[in-house]
Formats: structure tokens, C-alpha cells, sequence
């Protein structure tokens, strides 16, 4: 049984409130920080390995004047923030820890920078069952979501001041999903199958003014087809 939520909101004018944790049990913690810049996110990354097994919610928000990126990619949220359920981050550089975690179940990655190997998969080992990525530099090879994965929403949006950094290979195979979305300004490859389509009650894929999308389909008695979609399809 999860235990009694505490809400936090802290701004720059309030971040010693994350030294105040006596008595708050682990996974208790609903974390929303605004207004970061540098200073703030760094002290926020040593409070998450200090204590990140204190946090159930955790929501970051930069300043309107900050525009660099969170220096987040050397935090293992798996191992610091073991309790995490839901992370909802913008403008942050992050590692592949945020898809192997083993509590994570709602990922949203905004504006952020992804530091990590070529290939991202998520798999039935992760109870994720919402992950979406907003205007994200994801220079990977392949994001990949297993037929046995639960994620349930799969989003996936680009504009053209990011496309440069987008994965060249979506294999969307998840049998739960629901709703399966790629708006990206990019030319990429998503291979999905029956299994993955059979509960969708949304799907489109969509490439930017500058992009293409090659979708490959697998139907259930095993044929291939091959659908190409120019930047007015999809």
C-alpha cells in the first residue's frame, strides 16, 4: 500500500524545503519544481541522490529564461528514485535509466536531450503504460516498444528545430496499445503489426514539411506491406 502523499512545490525562493525530510516516508513525495534554472536543477539532481527514494511525483519546469538543459544524465532514476511512478520533465538532459525503470508507469519528456545508447527498448520488464516525448533530441538508431510492453499511449512529437535528432527506426509492437502517435518532422521508418494495431482507437503517423514516413506492416496471416506517407498524409 502506498503511502499517504506529500506535496512539494518548490521555486528557487523555497528549494531549502528540500533539505526538510525527516519523517516523510519513501515514495511519499509529490515533487513539483518550477522556475529551475542551472543552479536550481543541480541542486535538485544531489537532493534525487540524496533522497531521490523519497519521491513518488516527480514534475520540473525551467525558467522562462533559462534555455539551456537540465544536467540530469548522470542521475540513475531506476536506482535513486526506485519509487518513482510518474516523471514529467522539461528541458533536461536524461539517460536510458527513465526506460528500465521498475516503477515508472507515466514518462513525459519535453524540450529534453536524450544521453544515452543507440537503441531504446521498452519491454514487459517496465510497467510503463504512458511514454511521450514532446520536441526531444533522441539521436537513436531505434525506439523500440515490445509486443509484451503495457504501455497503453505512445506519442511521439517533433518539429522541425529538432529534427535532426530523431530516431531513424520506430518497431512499435506493444499488443496494449491504444492509442499510437509519431508527428515528426523527420524521415523515419515505424514497423508495427496486428497485434500492435488490434486495440488502437487512434492511430497516425505524420511527417513535418521536411520528413517522410515509411510505415511497414505486418498483417496477421504474416504479409508485409509497405505504405509510404509524404508531409500531407498520414
Amino acid at each position: 500500500m502506498l503511502p499517504k502523499l506529500v506535496s512539494r512545490r518548490i521555486s528557487p525562493r523555497n528549494i531549502a524545503l528540500l533539505d526538510k525530510v525527516a519523517g516523510i516516508e519513501p515514495g511519499a513525495v509529490s515533487l513539483h519544481a518550477t522556475d529551475l534554472d542551472g543552479a536550481g536543477y543541480a541542486r535538485l539532481a544531489h537532493f534525487l541522490g540524496e533522497h531521490g527514494n523519497l519521491v513518488r511525483i516527480l514534475k520540473l519546469q525551467p525558467s522562462q529564461g533559462f534555455y539551456g538543459r537540465g544536467e540530469l544524465q548522470h542521475i540513475d532514476f531506476a536506482a535513486s528514485c526506485p519509487n518513482l511512478r510518474a516523471l514529467d520533465v522539461k528541458r533536461v538532459a536524461f539517460n536510458e535509466s527513465v526506460f528500465a525503470h521498475p516503477a515508472l508507469t507515466d514518462l513525459c519528456l519535453r524540450e529534453s536531450e536524450y544521453c544515452g545508447g543507440r537503441s531504446i527498448a521498452v519491454d514487459r520488464e517496465q510497467p510503463l503504460r504512458r511514454l511521450e516525448f514532446v520536441d526531444c533530441r533522441v539521436k537513436a538508431d531505434t525506439l523500440a516498444i515490445a509486443a509484451d510492453s503495457g504501455i497503453k499511449t505512445f506519442r511521439y512529437y517533433l518539429d522541425e528545430d529538432y529534427a535532426e535528432a530523431c530516431p531513424d527506426n520506430f518497431g512499435v509492437y506493444g499488443k496494449s496499445l491504444e492509442e499510437i502517435t509519431i508527428d515528426a518532422c523527420w524521415a523515419y521508418t515505424v514497423t508495427t503489426d496486428w497485434a500492435s494495431q488490434r486495440h488502437n482507437r487512434y492511430r497516425t503517423f505524420r511527417a513535418g514539411q521536411y520528413g517522410n514516413v515509411t510505415h511497414v506492416y505486418y498483417g496477421g496471416d504474416g504479409d508485409r506491406v509497405v505504405r509510404e506517407y509524404g508531409p500531407q498524409d498520414g
